[in-house]
């Protein structure tokens, strides 16, 4: 019941202020409160961990969002590697210290480095080299709004940005190579040489919206289906893509689509949750224990659900809502797409 007023106070504080105005006064109110352990709290501080390393400033990206799914904890980290060099400071990104139920199996919390399932270290230094520094700055555990261009959020993204944002990820972010690897077996055998549209759509964000839940404040409105269907039908008339690719979240959604297009539809094999009579969010593929509770595997879920994006950014084409997979394909193509339809909360992005 604490969150949940807490994530309510935040949805008023956010529907309150504009963005540019929060960026300012957010960091300024969280260094104030002082809730953590050894009085080191959710804001940016300074500490001493041993006489090492003195020449050196090691800025620890703090992955304390325990709800933050894998890209809206890229986005955060993105702009923590801004801000960290801009000031000369190394980023050492610790999923070691934090848990993310939403990326990490539970059986290994706080046992290894949640970041290090889906990406490379941001530098060669570890954790390790950090517990024995003299100068070490720990981040905030919010975003970053102090760099130079924000990622975090759902901020409407031009051109510019774009490359920005996908030049400062090629220069510190690597995504494994087992992942890269799997991504381009796939690519070559479901997209290959065709001309492809990338279709995303969120049915989650449809279920915050209509069932007023708790976290829809911090999420944009996903299009309705009917203007999916008008668009695509539109551009494969023309001939202008042979397929579609199906990058979605609900199973009733991706068999409403596929039942419609047919053998025109190619989409990565993966679970796909769907809605019981209860109206609970759940999956048959899934297993659940006595107790009812989803025994997901969340890391292999995730590596999966990044393949899919890194498909969906080798796309020919894009329609889709804003997301954060979205986002992270927008950034990944580097302005590729031959063609593009982004909806933000009802209205065209691009």
């Amino acid at each position: 019941m604490r969150i949940e007023k807490w994530i309510r106070v935040q949805g008023f504080y956010r529907r309150l202020l504009p963005e540019e105005i929060r960026n300012r006064i957010t960091p300024i109110m969280v260094n104030s409160t002082k809730i953590l352990p050894k009085n080191r709290g959710r804001g940016e501080c300074r500490v001493t961990f041993g006489p090492y390393n003195a020449n050196k400033t090691f800025y620890v990206i703090r992955t304390g969002q325990p709800f933050f799914g894998l890209f809206a904890l890229t986005s955060t980290v993105i702009d923590h590697i801004q801000y960290a060099k801009r000031r000369g400071w190394i980023p050492i990104v610790d999923g070691w210290n934090y848990y993310n139920a939403v990326i990490q199996d539970v059986e290994n919390k706080f046992k290894s480095n949640a970041w290090e399932y889906y990406y490379e270290p941001v530098s060669r230094y570890r954790m390790a080299d950090v517990w024995n520094s003299k100068k070490v700055v720990l981040s905030s555990l919010l975003c970053e709004p102090y760099c130079k261009l924000r990622m975090a959020g759902y901020s409407k993204l031009t051109e510019e940005n774009i490359k920005y944002l996908h030049d400062i990820f090629e220069e510190n972010i690597k995504i494994r190579k087992d992942i890269r690897e799997e991504a381009e077996r796939q690519c070559k055998k479901l997209i290959g040489g065709k001309r492809v549209l990338g279709v995303a759509y969120r049915a989650q964000f449809k279920l915050f919206e209509k069932e007023n839940d708790i976290l829809s404040y911090n999420h944009p409105k996903q299009a309705a289906e009917e203007q999916y269907y008008n668009e695509i039908d539109r551009l494969l008339e023309a001939g202008k893509y042979e397929y579609i690719f199906l990058s979605m979240d609900g199973r009733e959604i991706f068999e409403k689509f596929k039942k419609r297009y047919g053998d025109k539809c190619i989409y990565l094999q993966r679970k796909l949750p769907h809605r019981n009579k209860k109206g609970r969010e759940q999956s048959v593929e899934f297993d659940f224990d006595k107790s009812g509770l989803n025994r997901i595997d969340f890391e292999t879920e995730t590596r999966t659900y990044m393949i899919e994006t890194l498909l969906l950014s080798r796309c020919t084409g894009l329609l889709a809502s804003m997301s954060g997979n979205v986002k992270m394909a927008l950034i990944w193509n580097n302005g590729k797409y031959d063609w593009k339809k982004i909806y933000f909360a009802g209205k065209m992005a691009n």
